[in-house]
């Protein structure tokens, strides 16, 4: 949660000065609220928010794989059956069923 959070604040300070200049800028060149800025405005705010989740979803990817499979493998030496799926013991070696050489002219 610590990662996450310091991901999230210093990606808000860069899509925060993003959208200050955007304003400015939009400012500067005579913009003015309308339902088209409006919906820009909306548009980018949706895609900032995506952005946030896919990095909270991408930092939490290795404790949401990590502790499964460390229950599993914890799990495991109490549970034969588990064991055997995790751990399978070698099956014996065949020997090749090949015919026995021919003796060489020579």
């Amino acid at each position: 949660m610590i990662v996450t959070l310091f991901a999230f604040v210093v990606l808000i300070i860069i899509m925060g000065g993003v959208g200050v200049a955007g304003v400015f800028g939009g400012k500067a060149a005579g913009w003015t609220w309308n339902p088209y800025t409006i919906s820009l405005a909306v548009v980018l705010g949706c895609i900032a928010i995506a952005i946030l989740i896919f990095v909270a979803a991408l930092i939490s990817v290795p404790v949401v794989v990590f502790f499964p499979a460390y229950s599993i493998y914890f799990f495991a030496p109490r549970y034969p059956k588990l064991a055997s799926l995790l751990w399978p013991q070698p099956s014996e070696p065949v020997a090749p069923d090949f015919p026995p050489p021919e003796p060489s002219p020579l």
